[in-house]
């Protein structure tokens, strides 16, 4: 079992590192030649002594600007800092926080490289190293920031305040170490003159990553002089012998082209004495090699000269261009995509998750997605979303969630885990599609297969109930007419006979719900035979409700049994008066409408009543449901209505809030001669 050490054991353990540390120090400091030996010790003790995982150190060396030239490194990661391939400017913005303690001249710690803003190549580099945290000291002798050190864990919040504190006296005393050895070094190199200093800048020049040109500076043309001196960098990146290029100038590198505006740059050059611009420049081959170019004026006695640091961005420009392109495919995407950290907290979204949503990016970032979340979910299905992504799985499933607007809708979801080069989960990644129109259709078929089944039953039943009723009502109005209608029996019979017409308009009900029952289709003009029941509709409802009728200009004529169809305008009319107890608005609308079935006449019922919760509207059309009280409706009102249309060929809908009111939508079939 891991345990956490205290902070006082933490402190004790710091001071007995420091101690050994400082001996360790004492000995290298006694036997090196020159300020890296002592750099060197730095780093390997750090690695050694303090448990950090790899350490580098660098000298600060200037030319127009501060440039931080690796020199040591200890621990893992052998390739993470190479002193021939790395050099960084302190003037460049993404110089990092290594260059931040060079110019501030103070200690840098990150306790956490993953939640830094404005992402740079060297920290995807770190992360993929597993480093997750580090702290960048600056070294100062003879009073000014001569060189940086740097220590890198691959644990986060490594860096305390006593750690950092350590650090620091460590640092200095490695500096005070480096003072003396420095001083001892002139004294025993006074004979050599400038010897050391001149082959100290030679490595320096040729060793840096970045392609190094110094050429003359005329004033009428700043491309035209002559290079004087390049390093090995610039041969090996545009091809040129450094013999060649003492024949050349910058003009032969020069690409023009309308992106780039090399003469504005030279004006600021000449005005300044120093610019910066990105840029192609050709190589030797022909090739165009994309770059970041840094130039800077100085004089030697009266000649002018222009040094040019350029750096090759093709790496970056790759990089760029797969972000932008990986940018473009989300943000247009047909689906939503969200982005969380690791504990859950939202850090992008997409288009398309404002527009299903209708939350904007800035109202959700930060934030956890369960903003979105409905009561209309078992809660175990998040527990079990969470422990499978947690645990390394991609989660498929569906959701009904909740809208700012506070409309439900459904996605289909699929949820994974980003981990990094460590095998540590950073980020989470959700894709999802409203499937909502989806959901809908399926309960819609659901519905009506289900119907269709409650009406095969219903029509069977009904037809078979149908010749027992038969056959009772038979022999009760025989019995009946040999009964004398003053005998207590003759009363029994008239009650059977009664019960017997209730029954056989039951069983009609469910045959007509069943499609079973014939009907005697004619053209009718659905316009007139509206106009032909208003009076009779106004009736129905009473004078508390209001009937308004709006019907189309067009010609409407169907196939259809005339007295079906009555009792179709007669039952929604009912119910629309029973919705509205305490009095309303009736509107009844005729309309064309085309789809790729054909062209329909459809009629909308719109009432203004008490409306119907989502459980009741689902079952409305089932046979023998009711919500009225017990004896005041049989509940084959609707189911007649929807077995009429569905014999007649065509389809009928319901939408309904409640408290807002319920329409019911018909629609029929035009008759063939309208079509044609």
């Amino acid at each position: 079992m891991n345990i956490k050490p205290s902070p006082a054991d933490k402190n004790k353990l710091l001071s007995v590192k420091a101690a050994e540390f400082y001996k360790s120090l004492s000995r290298a400091a006694a036997g090196a030649c020159d300020e890296g030996e002592l750099l060197d010790a730095l780093c390997r003790l750090s690695a050694e002594l303090m448990g950090y995982e790899a350490a580098w150190a660098g000298f600060i060396v200037e030319f127009t600007d501060k440039r931080i030239i690796p020199s040591s490194y200890s621990g893992e990661y052998e390739d993470y800092i190479n002193p021939h391939e790395i050099c960084i400017c302190c003037n460049d913005p993404n110089c990092g926080p290594v260059g931040e303690a060079v110019i501030k001249e103070h200690e840098v710690a990150v306790n956490d490289i993953s939640a830094m803003e404005d992402f740079s190549f060297w920290q995807y580099k770190t992360l993929e190293c597993g480093i997750n945290s580090f702290c960048s000291i600056p070294v100062k002798t003879g009073g000014k920031v001569t060189a940086v050190f740097t220590v890198l864990s691959r644990e986060k919040n490594r860096f305390c305040p006593e750690e950092i504190s350590l650090l620091k006296e460590i640092t200095e005393e490695t500096a005070a170490c480096m003072s003396a050895v420095s001083a001892r070094s002139r004294i025993i190199g006074a004979e050599s003159g400038n010897k050391d200093l001149i082959e100290k800048f030679g490595v320096l020049f040729n060793n840096t990553s970045d392609a190094i040109f110094v050429h003359e500076m005329p004033e009428d043309n700043v491309l035209s002089g002559r290079f004087i001196e390049v390093n090995k960098s610039a041969s090996e990146k545009l091809g040129y012998t450094q013999e060649e290029f003492m024949s050349l100038s910058p003009e032969i590198l020069n690409y023009p082209c309308g992106k780039f505006d090399m003469g504005e740059t030279s004006k600021i050059l000449l005005k300044t004495g120093h610019a910066h611009i990105e840029a192609l420049i050709k190589c030797k081959s022909g090739a165009l090699l994309p770059v970041r170019i840094s130039c800077h004026t100085f004089s030697m006695g009266k000649n002018k000269y222009i040094v040019s640091i350029v750096r090759d961005i093709t790496e970056k420009i790759r990089t760029i261009k797969q972000l932008n392109l990986l940018k473009n495919a989300i943000e247009h995407s047909t689906v939503s995509v969200v982005i969380t950290d690791k504990d859950g907290s939202i850090e992008y979204v997409n288009p398309v998750f404002e527009k299903f949503t209708g939350y904007s990016a800035d109202e959700v970032v930060g934030q956890n997605p369960r903003i979105l979340k409905s009561d209309k979910m078992d809660p175990k299905v998040f527990i079990d979303l969470w422990a499978m992504i947690s645990g390394g799985r991609i989660w498929k499933g569906e959701f009904c969630n909740k809208k700012k607007s506070g409309e439900l809708y459904w996605e289909s979801a699929i949820i994974f885990p980003v981990k990094d080069q460590s095998g540590e989960i950073v980020n989470y990644i959700g894709l999802k599609e409203d499937i909502t129109d989806k959901k809908i259709l399926e309960e819609q078929v659901r519905h009506a297969q289900r119907l269709n089944i409650i009406g095969e039953m219903a029509g069977s039943f009904a037809h078979d109930l149908k010749n027992i009723i038969l056959v009772i009502g038979g022999f009760a109005n025989r019995l009946q007419k040999k009964l004398d209608e003053k005998s207590p029996e003759h009363e029994y019979v008239v009650h059977i006979m009664k019960a017997v017409t209730r029954a056989a308009k039951l069983t009609n009900g469910l045959l007509t719900f069943g499609r079973k029952q014939p009907n005697h289709p004619e053209c009718l003009e659905m316009n007139i035979l509206l106009r032909e029941y208003v009076d009779l509709i106004e009736k129905i409802v009473d004078e508390h409700v209001s009937v308004v009728l709006h019907l189309s200009e067009e010609h409407m004529p169907v196939m259809a049994d005339y007295i079906q169809l009555e009792q179709v305008l007669m039952n929604l009319a009912s119910n629309a008066k029973d919705a509205m107890p305490d009095g309303g608005t009736l509107t009844i609308t005729s309309f064309i409408k085309e789809c790729a079935e054909g062209k329909f006449a459809c009629i909308l019922f719109e009432d203004t009543g008490c409306g119907m919760s989502p459980e009741i509207k689902n079952r409305i059309f089932d046979p023998f449901y009711t919500t009225k009280d017990p004896g005041k409706g049989t509940g084959l009102g609707l189911s007649i209505v929807y077995g009429i249309i569905r014999q007649h060929g065509g389809g009928i809908s319901c939408t309904s809030e409640e408290g807002k009111g319920t329409v019911f939508e018909i629609c029929l079939p035009l008759s063939t001669p309208y079509q044609a």
